[in-house]
């Protein structure tokens, strides 16, 4: 067959057939804009939060290390040197904790590091050096602000440090500083090799071996590195573990949940794949639409051509070349677009995912991967709408071409019976003859009313009860500022607050009552059945690698249990979670009654981990000398922002009631709780920061406002970016219909000229058309209320389930609450489009071949 040099002349007709209908390029500029636009605002989005989020959360685990050993000997370090898959191998010494009364409400680790472990660790001085001398220290500003020292180097810092059980005070010279971050769960200080070797001597003996208490970590050695890859982090931890003779089973290793690649779930996944195949969708229906209508409309022209000897090839070529030549003039505009949009969402959806509220860095969204793969989607889009469109013009010939009107032929129908004319009935003829193109209007207005549903759905399920509940219960909350300061092994003081400062928070204008949390640690001597139960306990979780011998010997050899004994009044009964019994509030306070909790590793089963069952009695002995038998009431557990936020290894939580406590314990609490007047809360916010910034700068207080802000600052970032996108969606579904009428009512501008040259009205014409729209709306409103349930659960599932605050609740009031406002836009755009057409006469119409 003879090669015909045409190439030319096919990009002559796509150009002029381009030209000769303006409009529809607008519309499908318009489409390959929107669709390019959203999956580069998605891409860009997605990718600053997998880095941003990796980097906050590397900054609240401490380090960028991929994986670490814990508590190891020099000669394991030396033993891992040798594998040469552990890349950036660097280790540090764990001395102790600093102590200063002024650091009670911050963390600071004591350690000696070599520099790259420094680095690793976010802590490497900015200005001056690692510590060399002795005496040399490097710390971070908020240490030395807590100190109230100045951020100047050779400036002396007093320092008392705590190593096991002793205490070393010295007064060091700075030597180095950096900026401190406070979402870091600890900070650094660190002191040279030589005053680390005396105040914490490197072990003799592996930390892992049985007679070595757990809390016996000063002077091991923590080694962090990296792997070539960041996939499946874990396996390859344990995989060099057994490659160098170590059990993973026994020895302590840490993986960094930063990297996302290591920790991605499959909800994960399907999450950011339904993500991308929602755009998709949008992106084929309305592209798709656009391209369908083109080709029915110029499928004469394209008859013609296959009359010349144009092939199918060439006019699917002819197809694709439009596409392209529209694609070029889009892509570019969308991806504009679509990294502003991203770099105007991505703020708010940070304000989840950036703890520390610094201004986030877009660098991320100027990768070129970004906008490689947005338009490498985008193209995918375009070319699987042009797939069918393509079929349809390379296909037809020209007899076919002549009587194609758009619609199927269903062949002859078996019966044909005569029934009364109506509008209604009209239009709803008129869908039925072009299904498909219904089928794609009815879709792309469902998206946006599925995707609305889902953001309604997700918004009305988070619970602000929920959210708050384990930071803080009543208004306001006041304690020391060591209570919640978990890494201070001894010195909290959880009796700070004296009946004169009760007495004077109660005082304060506003406040409409206090309740107080009294706390102290204790034991608790088991009786037969307490102790028999203890031992099930010990059996049940033997291999728990928490229990040492160390903490069952308390158990085992004094009978003894170690008891968190809490004071409380009915607000706090209020606030416990009950496991097994009945709680009475009535019988509580009048004493004889305590609630246990369980053991707190038998989350899983509680049965497994019960000490005491409801009904049975136990004697406790007060501070005092004062024993009293009391009666167990109910297992439950005390709200987490009243307790002290950390459990001994074999350890349980007693509750008795506030009368009992002071009446043979100090009557000073651990927390106090305000419940203020509504109208108050700003003045006593204003009374609360001169009264612990002034007054007793040895305590603090939280505001039940400060987490309803950042509750409602989560809900404004669903809303925002979920709205933008149910906006964009809704506009493509609007454009769908209106191209698709248009388009319609052009096919059929003769048809309806002669139905009003036999008698109909233009008046019943639009009626018809109204019906049309209407049923257009009512049919996207069904499939959103019905398939739709389906894909919001499944999205809500996927995006939010797993947020402890959300409760799932089924609704289809968005889809509701939208219907008359789509009933409304496609009533209206049908009539304006007939108006428009009529401005011909009814004889110009039919003269159109």
């Amino acid at each position: 067959m003879r090669r015909v040099k045409n190439r030319r002349i096919i990009r002559l007709l796509s150009l002029r057939l381009l030209k000769a209908r303006k409009w529809k390029n607008l519309i499908a500029i318009a489409a390959v804009l929107l669709t390019s636009a959203m999956f580069t605002s998605v891409l860009t989005i997605g990718a600053s939060m997998i880095q941003l989020s990796q980097e906050s959360t590397m900054r609240q685990v401490g380090g960028s290390a991929m994986a670490g050993l814990k508590y190891v000997l020099p000669e394991d370090f030396e033993t891992l040197q040798k594998d040469s898959s552990l890349l950036d191998l660097t280790y540090r010494i764990t001395a102790g904790f600093v102590s200063n009364p002024e650091l009670r409400d911050l963390t600071a680790e004591v350690c000696y590091a070599q520099d790259e472990d420094a680095k690793l660790t976010f802590s490497y001085p900015a200005k001056g050096h690692m510590p060399q001398e002795r005496l040399e220290i490097a710390v971070s500003d908020l240490v030395l602000e807590a100190l109230g020292i100045p951020c100047e180097l050779g400036t002396p810092v007093p320092l008392s440090i705590q190593v096991g059980g002793k205490t070393f005070s010295e007064t060091f010279t700075l030597s180095g500083y950096w900026e401190g971050d406070e979402v870091a769960m600890s900070q650094m200080c660190w002191i040279s090799r030589e005053y680390c070797d005396e105040i914490a001597p490197t072990p003799q003996v592996s930390y892992y071996d049985s007679s070595v208490k757990a809390s016996d970590s000063e002077g091991y050695w923590m080694v962090d590195f990296n792997f070539k890859s960041s996939f499946d982090i874990e396996g390859q931890v344990v995989a060099a573990l057994e490659r160098n003779g170590f059990d993973p089973e026994a020895i302590s290793y840490g993986v960094n949940w930063a990297y996302m690649e290591s920790s991605m779930d499959l909800s994960t996944i399907l999450l950011y794949s339904l993500v991308l195949l929602i755009i998709l969708t949008a992106g084929y229906l309305i592209i798709y639409n656009i391209f369908y209508i083109t080709v029915s409309s110029d499928i004469h022209s394209y008859g013609l051509l296959k009359t010349i000897g144009t092939t199918g090839k060439q006019l699917r070529g002819l197809v694709y070349r439009q596409a392209a030549l529209l694609s070029l003039l889009g892509i570019p505009l969308g991806l504009a677009a679509g990294f502003m949009t991203g770099k105007l969402l991505l703020p708010f959806i940070l304000n989840i995912l950036v703890l520390s509220g610094a201004t986030p860095d877009f660098s991320t969204g100027l990768s070129p991967l970004v906008f490689v793969g947005a338009v490498l989607f985008t193209l995918l889009t375009v070319w699987i709408s042009c797939l069918r469109p393509c079929r349809i013009a390379s296909k037809v010939s020209a007899t076919e071409a002549l009587r194609y009107n758009g619609t199927a032929s269903k062949g002859k129908k078996k019966s044909k019976r005569t029934r009364r004319t109506t509008m209604p009935a009209m239009a709803w003829s008129n869908l039925a003859r072009s299904r498909k193109k219904t089928t794609v209007v009815v879709l792309s207005l469902s998206l946006s009313l599925m995707l609305l549903n889902t953001l309604y759905t997700a918004v009305q399920g988070m619970d602000a009860d929920k959210f708050i509940q384990n930071s803080i219960v009543g208004d306001f909350e006041v304690m020391d500022l060591s209570v919640h300061n978990t890494t201070i092994l001894e010195g909290r003081n959880t009796c700070a607050i004296t009946p004169q400062i009760q007495n004077s928070l109660s005082s304060i204008p506003g406040v409409e009552s206090i309740s107080n949390v009294y706390y102290t640690p204790d034991l608790l001597k088991l009786d037969e059945t307490g102790y028999e139960n203890a031992l099930k306990i010990l059996d049940a979780f033997a291999d728990d690698p928490y229990i040492t011998e160390y903490d069952s010997a308390s158990i085992l050899e004094d009978q003894e249990l170690q008891v968190n004994v809490y004071g409380i009044d009915s607000f706090g009964l209020e606030n416990v979670t009950r496991t097994m019994g009945t709680i009475d509030p009535e019988k509580f306070a009048s004493g004889g009654y305590v609630i246990l909790d369980t053991y707190w590793r038998a989350y899983e089963n509680y049965e497994s981990g019960i000490f005491y069952r409801p009904g049975d009695t136990l004697t406790y002995t007060f501070a005092d000398g004062t024993s009293k038998t009391y009666e167990v009431m109910a297992l439950g557990e005390l709200g987490y922002a009243l307790t002290t936020q950390s459990y001994g290894v074999l350890t349980a939580s007693m509750l008795i009631p506030e009368a009992d406590y002071t009446a043979h314990n100090d009557d000073t609490s651990m927390i106090t709780v305000l419940h203020v007047q509504e109208d108050s809360m700003a003045s006593v916010t204003e009374a609360l920061e001169d009264f612990t910034g002034s007054l007793h700068t040895n305590l603090k207080y939280v505001s039940k406002q400060t987490y309803l802000d950042q509750f409602d600052t989560f809900l404004t970032t669903f809303v925002v970016v979920g709205g933008v996108l149910c906006f964009v969606l809704a506009f493509i579904g609007i454009l769908n219909f209106f191209n698709s009428i248009i388009t319609m009512i052009l096919e059929q501008k003769q048809e309806f000229a002669m139905m009003e040259a036999v008698g109909m009205t233009g008046k019943q014409l639009m009626q018809m058309l109204r019906w049309e729209g209407i049923f257009h709306t009512l049919l996207s409103v069904l499939f959103s209320s019905v398939i739709g349930s389906l894909v919001t659960y499944l999205l809500v599932c996927l995006a939010v389930s797993e947020v402890w605050f959300f409760s799932y609740h089924f609704t289809v009031l968005p889809i509701l609450v939208c219907l008359p406002i789509l009933l409304l836009i496609t009533c209206l755009i049908p009539v304006f489009a007939y108006r428009r057409l009529c401005r011909d006469s009814i004889i110009e119409r039919l003269r159109i071949e």
